[in-house]
């Protein structure tokens, strides 16, 4: 098959005419966005059976259009309307697989011969070209739905802490596994996403805390219900959020304590609930104590480092040794977390993973000083530093004076002296360093 075999390029090839497909002359960026849209929302034909690597039916679509065109043709009215631009022809395909191509090639008017060594492959593409003549289905998918859906049905049900039974529209079941180094239980599971916006910044989540962001958003719309002041609303939503992030609070039997707080603030009233559960859960003894123990954590999914995060990009701080360029832009370019001691100069005095990825020696970072910093010990790349403030050359970012440094370390709260420690300071060093974050997360909460 060529580019020549479509309507009237017989006449344009004895003319040496090229095809619109041979001039190379296709809209490439909007056929890329009708892909875009098509990945999103097959065609319908070819969900009948799934066939992994199927290709696009705009694609084939494009290409069989093209072919039949002679140069300088419209392309879009022909994609559009033609549909007998292969009448009289026949398009081979020996691969067929999902038979994407055939079904394309038959709407354009084409005869059509597909083959393939998969009987499943040839399966598929014969139900996909006959599928015009399938019966109406439905009195059999009803039937089904009454033999058998009213069989599986008790399994997609569950009942509320109020005691109501609710239909179930997904299960999650998200593997557990230990690791080896640091004996800490995660999820196998690569992110909690459902479904993201391609052109917008929307997306939609499941919580691995389980009901966080539900209650969250129970709390709004109960607020709003009972006309509270936005302000207010956002307020206490915030300060909710944030409280139930620190304790955990909808971990375990999430859906015993979302209850018991539904309950608890129509009873009682938001104001005096939230400031009851506050000082009974975030006392001196949590934020001096508990908070910096439980940051005693190597888990790359901390939500305790995810919350120190969030209180830097609300502090507007600059990234670790950075001038210009701030956490936020940093954390939505997703850079590098640095080792604020490299992990390439603990490893060879031979500390473990769950030593050196301590969330405490965590520093959001541009690519370009990460690497620049590579293995070198503390005293080393921050006496560089001080030569770099004290006119000499740039060695990491451009801060180039002392009060600017002072004041990006105490952004990113590295302990004082952190330029003379060495690795038997390293300890000391988490220690302190997890109670200055704990207390940068105190000021933010109070601060809501």
């Amino acid at each position: 098959m060529t580019g020549r075999l479509g309507h009237d390029s017989q006449v344009d090839a004895i003319q040496g005419r090229s095809s619109l497909l041979d001039a190379g002359l296709l809209p490439v960026e909007d056929l890329a966005v009708l892909a875009s849209r098509e990945g999103r929302r097959p065609r319908p034909i070819y969900g009948a059976h799934r066939w992994f690597a199927r290709r696009f039916g705009s694609a084939f679509r494009t290409l069989l259009t093209a072919a039949a065109l002679p140069e300088g043709a419209d392309f879009w009215t022909a994609y559009y309307e033609g549909t007998d631009y292969w009448h009289g022809k026949i398009v081979l395909d020996p691969f067929v697989g999902g038979g994407t191509s055939v079904v394309e090639a038959s709407r354009l008017g084409a005869d059509v011969v597909g083959v393939d060594v998969d009987a499943v492959a040839c399966a598929i593409t014969r139900f996909e070209t006959h599928a015009a003549g399938t019966p109406d289905l439905e009195p059999v998918l009803s039937r089904l739905k009454e033999e058998v859906g009213n069989k599986l049905a008790p399994y997609y049900r569950t009942e509320t802490a109020e005691g109501e039974i609710r239909q179930v529209l997904h299960y999650f079941w998200v593997q557990l596994v230990t690791c080896g180094s640091c004996a800490e239980t995660v999820e196998a599971h690569p992110n909690h996403q459902l479904a993201h916006e391609a052109d917008g910044d929307r997306q939609w989540a499941f919580c691995p805390g389980c009901n966080t962001l539900n209650f969250a958003y129970i709390l709004f719309l109960s607020l709003r219900g009972a006309g509270v002041p936005n302000e207010e609303i956002e307020r206490y939503v915030r300060r909710w959020f944030v409280m139930s992030v620190l304790t955990a609070r909808y971990s375990g039997a999430s859906e015993t304590v979302l209850g018991q707080d539904i309950r608890r603030v129509q009873a009682e009233g938001i104001s005096t609930y939230l400031a009851n559960v506050i000082s009974g859960e975030l006392s001196d003894a949590f934020w001096e104590t508990s908070l910096p123990q439980e940051m005693n954590t190597s888990a790359a999914s901390s939500t305790y480092f995810r919350l120190f995060e969030a209180v830097q990009i609300r502090s507007n701080d600059p990234g670790f040794l950075s001038r210009d360029i701030n956490v936020r832009e940093l954390v939505e370019v997703k850079s590098d977390v640095h080792h604020i001691f490299p992990s390439g100069y603990l490893k060879p005095h031979g500390l473990k993973p769950a030593q050196y990825n301590q969330i405490a020696n965590y520093a959001v970072t541009q690519s370009e000083i990460n690497i620049a910093i590579g293995k070198e010990e503390p005293r080393i790349y921050f006496a560089r530093l001080k030569e770099q403030c004290s006119g000499g050359p740039k060695y990491y970012g451009n801060i180039t004076d002392p009060q600017a440094l002072k004041d990006n370390l105490r952004a990113h709260c590295i302990p004082k002296g952190v330029e003379e420690m060495t690795v038997d300071d390293y300890p000391d060093f988490l220690a302190e360093r997890r109670g200055l974050m704990a207390r940068k997360i105190r000021a933010y909460f109070e601060g809501l």
